[in-house]
This record gives C-alpha cells, sequence and structure tokens, in this order.
C-alpha cells in the first residue's frame, strides 16, 4: 500500500465537514475583523513550476514513482511528471533525505 493511498477517505471528508461548521460557527459569532495586508486586486495564484522531470542522470530506477504521494509520476515513464497532481514531495525527498541532484524544473 502506498503512503495516503485511499485518502480522503469517506470519513476524512466527515471530520472536515465537521471542522468545517466548527469553524464557521466560531467566525458568524466573531465580531473580530481581519484585516489582510497587500494591495488589491491581488493577482491569480499561479502553481510553482518545481515539478520535477528526469535528466540524463536518471537511470530509470523507480524510486522515485514508488515514493511519490499523490502518483504524479507514471509507472510506464519516470521521466515525466503530471503538473496537475505534484505536489513537489519528490524534489523535496531526492535532494534532501537521500542527497541526489537528478531533477530539474518543468518550465
Amino acid at each position: 500500500m502506498r503512503y495516503g493511498e485511499g485518502r480522503p477517505d469517506s470519513a476524512d471528508i466527515e471530520e472536515l465537514k465537521q471542522f468545517s461548521r466548527k469553524c464557521k460557527e466560531i467566525m458568524e459569532k466573531s465580531s473580530l475583523t481581519v484585516t489582510v495586508p497587500g494591495n488589491r486586486p491581488y493577482r491569480k495564484y499561479v502553481l510553482i513550476p518545481i515539478n520535477p522531470k528526469g535528466n540524463k542522470q536518471c537511470i530509470n530506477c523507480g524510486l522515485c514513482y514508488r515514493s511519490c504521494p499523490v502518483s504524479a509520476i507514471p509507472c510506464d515513464n519516470y521521466r515525466v511528471c503530471d503538473r496537475s497532481k505534484c505536489i513537489s514531495m519528490l524534489r523535496y525527498f531526492l535532494t534532501e533525505i537521500i542527497n541526489v541532484n537528478i531533477i530539474k524544473p518543468m518550465v
């Protein structure tokens, strides 16, 4: 079983709904005014372009595929990454945990 596989499940979703209801209830009762610094309009959020892509140092060992918690790397091509799923955990894993540098940003 892969880490996080099958999550969120129905129990997670129900817990999130309860948490959301409680937050809403607290906020509705509060007279606190939230002020967010900065200038409006805020710019549109854009994903950070640090999705991994194997370079010539990649040896197709599959470690990235097995380690990816969101299945962003396909089992049939370890050198690509599904940008819609990627949360950039692989960059941290490879550079900080096993101390290698075999990926570079896809821009």
